[in-house]
Order: structure tokens, then C-alpha cells, then sequence
């Protein structure tokens, strides 16, 4: 029955499969063992623009651009110790003599009848047209949500004035007050702290603002760390408490317990809630009481934010189009220009998913659920701290930034050292071993940048360097080429231990 059988299996003869190795749209290529090409198919030769003769006997890698040679050793040798059976490979290649194009590489064994490697067949497909696509896609969504943060910024101007003159005067007014106090000799202890942390919560207001419009303005910033989501919101709520303020609109709170630490870019996450909170506030244009409210739930491994309105509520035809690139129910001109299609690429980048749930003249909810973090910053620092030992310099010619700094590293456990210029660093840095180096930019005598590239230049210096700055033009630039990190202005206790503990744990 069996012989019966085979005897009735259809069979192609060699001539149709020499026919599909000559007109392939793919590009066949026979290897050797060892790599050596065998033969090609007229597909392969069109793609790589060689005549066949050019291309037998040589290596892949010869027509392999420079940056990507050296794939195919490794790929060979586990073929022939059966390691892989087959493998696929991206690279880019020398077309003809100069045109640089994008190859996929599909290799698979073909063995003899004792199960030996007796050829590699690759399948060869230039991919460049796919790979520039990417590529634009990619350059059209940067320049996208760049122009949503300056649209962004437009949202963000009116509240800005008011959110920084109000922490100023209520700072004023309590120096005003310490001051009568003092000369009148009438004050306690508790009363002057008093004063002071209610200054204290007013210079944290104007931080949360500048910081806040710092991340508008880095074009390319994306860092990615352990953020607290609550601060996020808690920043981009002190940026917008004007606006809202001024249109009428009732923010609600309802924060879990928990810590709400992820993975993610901050300054992104932040335009994300920026975005999330105006679509709410214009939603509720039309209501007599406008109100939006923010709930996070911290359970087990997942974080999830809700963002609900009482406004107008959504079509089920505009749901289904709501997360789309480009898509918006807004006229031209209003809105943060952050559409919710890039949101979702945001939320999605970091492990999340976004959700919306609404009904006509019903009110809207996004829903955001991002994976947690488990580590909080109080846990890291008994890890840490133990280990926080050596001799620090601290550069600046600002007498309360350096003392602040220098008292703020002491009692991490450091030898602390201090220059008021960059001639008196340099000099310290010449008679001393310095583990870290602390150093403005903007120094009377010799700049930051200038004592940065001669310490550098020391044979015997092995420590890290870090610049102290607010000029959030310089970072990025040069600046990261030559220095270990950046303590952006303002800092406190928990900027300088982050910037430290990527360090001490190595």
C-alpha cells in the first residue's frame, strides 16, 4: 500500500524548480559551511548589483557595509555545530559599488543524507524602502510631539505668571514678618519654623513650575527612570492651577496609599497628564459646575490612573477613533496639540495601556494602568547609604549653594572640600584625590567648563565629575561629553542621592 501510495504522490520535476530558482522575487544564495557563496539566483544579483561571477567564491561580508561586518562568523559556526537551524538577520549592504541598502537575511541548513551541513541557503530581501518608512515614521512622531510641547506651552503661559508671583509673595511676606519679629524680640523656636516651612512649600511651588517648563523645552530628553507618578501629577496641577482656577473648574484628588513609582520618562509623562486634564477641562466647557476628577489605585504590580469629567461625553464613532494619530474633535487652534494617539504611544513605551470609557452627555474616564516599581526611595537609601564613604569637591561661586551642597554631601558621609572659583578647584584637585567633583559652570576666574576639561586632562584623576547647572540649554550638548551627570538646579536631598547611588552601586 505504502509503495502504492508514493507511487500516486505528484512530483515536480528539476526543470520547475530550476525555474523557481531563476525567477524567484527573492534573492537565493547557496553557502558553503564556512560562508563562501556557491551560487546566486538573478534575484540575488539585481538586489546586490554584481554580476554573478562578481559574487561566487567571496564572502557576504564583503559586500557588507562597515559598520555591520563580522555578522556572519558567529551565524556559520553555530549552523555548523547545530546550534541554530535557521536564523535571520538585518544589516545594511554596498549595493553595486557605493549605494548603501537595507538587507534581510533568512539562512537555513540544508544537510547531507548522514545529517551533516552540506550548504547554507540564504533568502536575501532588500528591505529599504520598509526601514525608511520607519524611519520617517519615527522622525514625524518626534517632530509631532515636539510641536504638542510648544503648543503645550500656549495652555501653560497664562498660569505661569500667577503661579510664581503667589509663592513669592507669601515667601516675602513671611521674611517681612520673621524680620519684625526678630528686631521686636518676640519669637519662639516653633514660630520660626513655622515661617520657614511655609516658605519652604512656597520656593517647592515655584521649583514645580520652572522644572515643569524645563521639560517643555528639551527637545530630546528621554531619559528613562523611576518616576513617582503622584508628583507627576501633582507638578502639572501646580502648572495649571491658574487655568483651572480662572475657568471655574473643581479638581478632585483621590490618591491611593501606596507608593506609585514606574519605569518612564518623566517630562513625557508629564505632557501626557497635561494633555489628559485640558481635554477634560474643555469637555466641561458648557457645564454649570465643572468638575474633573483624579483617582489612582496602586494593586499588586500595576498602578492605574482614572481621569473622569462631567462634560459632554464622546459618540461611540468618535471612541473608535479617538486613539488614532492626527485624530481630534477640536477646532483648529484650541487644545494642547498632544493628540491621544500619541499618548497611547507614550503609556505603551513604558508597559502600560490606556483605556477610555464614555457616553454621550454622560462624561468621559481615561484610564491609565502602568507596571509598578517596587523599590522606594527610602529602601534604596539603606541599601546605599552604608556605602557613601571618600573625599568630595564642591566648585561654586554662590556662598549658599556650595555650603547647602557641601552640608548636604557631609552628612551622606563624605570628606567635603570647598572652592569658590574654578582656578581654586583646580588647584585642590592638584593636591587631593577626589572621588566626585562637584562644579557650577558659571565661575569668576576659570569657568566650570574650563577646570572640567583640565582635571580631565590629569593623568592621575579617576573620579566623577558633575556639573551643577539650570541652563537647561547646555545639557545634552557638550556639556554630557566631558562631565558624569548634572545636579540641576534647584536640588535637595534626594536629587543629589539619586545622582550618587547609580555610582556607589557599581
Amino acid at each position: 500500500m505504502i509503495s502504492l501510495l508514493k507511487k500516486m504522490e505528484p512530483t515536480i520535476d528539476l526543470d520547475a524548480y530550476q525555474s523557481l530558482y531563476e525567477h524567484a522575487l527573492t534573492g537565493i544564495i547557496f553557502f558553503d559551511p564556512s560562508g563562501v557563496i556557491l551560487q546566486v539566483n538573478p534575484r540575488a544579483c539585481e538586489i546586490m548589483g554584481q554580476k554573478k561571477e562578481d559574487m561566487i567564491f567571496k564572502t557576504l561580508n564583503e559586500f557588507t557595509h562597515i559598520n555591520d561586518q563580522g555578522i556572519d562568523a558567529e551565524i556559520f559556526l553555530k549552523l555548523q555545530r547545530r546550534e541554530l537551524n535557521s536564523y535571520i538577520t538585518e544589516r545594511k549592504l554596498i549595493k553595486g559599488f557605493s549605494q548603501v541598502i537595507h538587507g534581510k537575511i533568512s539562512y537555513s541548513r540544508i544537510d547531507d543524507v548522514l545529517g551533516g551541513l552540506k550548504y547554507v541557503v540564504g533568502f536575501l530581501e532588500d528591505v529599504s524602502q520598509q526601514v525608511q518608512m520607519e524611519n520617517d515614521k519615527e522622525n514625524m512622531m518626534r517632530k509631532l510631539f515636539q510641536s504638542s510641547k510648544l503648543a503645550s506651552l500656549g495652555q501653560l503661559a497664562s498660569g505661569v505668571g500667577h503661579e510664581i508671583n503667589n509663592p513669592l509673595a507669601i515667601i516675602n511676606g513671611h521674611i517681612e514678618l520673621l524680620e519684625l519679629k526678630i528686631k521686636k524680640d518676640e519669637y519662639s523656636k516653633m514660630d520660626m519654623l513655622n515661617h520657614i516651612q511655609k516658605q519652604k512649600i512656597a520656593v517647592s511651588r515655584i521649583a514645580n513650575v520652572v522644572n515643569g517648563l524645563r521639560s517643555y523645552s528639551c527637545e530630546n530628553d528621554v531619559e528613562v527612570v523611576k518616576i513617582d507618578m503622584h508628583e507627576v501629577i501633582d507638578t502639572v496641577l501646580d502648572m495649571l492651577y491658574a487655568v483651572f482656577e480662572k475657568a471655574n473648574v473643581h479638581i478632585i484628588k483621590e490618591y491611593s496609599k501606596g507608593n506609585f513609582w514606574v519605569l518612564g520618562n518623566f517630562n513625557k509623562f508629564e505632557q501626557v497628564i497635561t494633555h489628559l486634564l485640558t481635554n477634560a477641562k474643555d469637555a466641561t466647557e458648557n457645564k454649570k459646575r465643572r468638575v474633573i476628577v483624579i483617582k489612582t489605585m496602586v494593586d499588586n504590580d500595576v498602578g492605574v490612573i482614572k481621569i473622569a469629567d462631567n462634560g459632554t461625553g464622546m459618540t461611540k464613532e468618535v471612541q473608535e477613533k479617538v486613539f488614532d494619530t492626527f485624530f481630534t474633535t477640536k477646532e483648529v487652534g484650541k487644545g494642547c496639540g498632544l493628540g491621544l494617539g500619541i499618548v497611547k504611544n507614550i503609556v505603551e513605551a513604558s508597559g502600560g495601556s490606556i483605556d477610555l470609557i464614555s457616553q454621550l452627555q454622560m462624561g468621559a474616564t481615561i484610564c491609565i494602568k502602568l507596571p509598578l516599581l517596587k523599590i522606594s526611595f527610602e529602601s534604596l537609601l539603606k541599601i546605599v547609604k552604608p556605602r557613601m564613604k571618600g573625599r568630595v569637591l564642591v566648585v561654586d561661586d554662590e556662598f549658599e549653594i556650595r555650603n547647602y551642597l557641601g552640608d548636604q554631601l557631609s552628612n551622606m558621609g563624605f570628606e567635603v572640600d570647598i572652592a569658590e572659583d574654578g582656578q581654586a578647584g583646580f588647584d585642590l584637585v592638584l593636591k587631593h584625590s577626589y572621588k566626585y567633583v562637584f562644579a557650577d559652570l558659571l565661575m569668576p576666574i576659570m569657568d566650570g567648563e574650563e577646570m572640567i576639561k583640565k582635571i580631565k586632562k590629569l593623568p592621575n584623576f579617576d573620579g566623577k565629575i558633575f556639573i551643577i547647572t539650570g541652563l537647561v540649554e547646555r545639557i545634552g550638548s557638550e556639556i554630557s561629553m566631558f562631565s558624569d551627570g548634572c545636579l540641576m538646579k534647584p536640588f535637595d536631598h534626594p536629587k543629589i542621592f539619586n545622582l550618587l547611588a547609580k555610582f556607589e552601586k557599581k
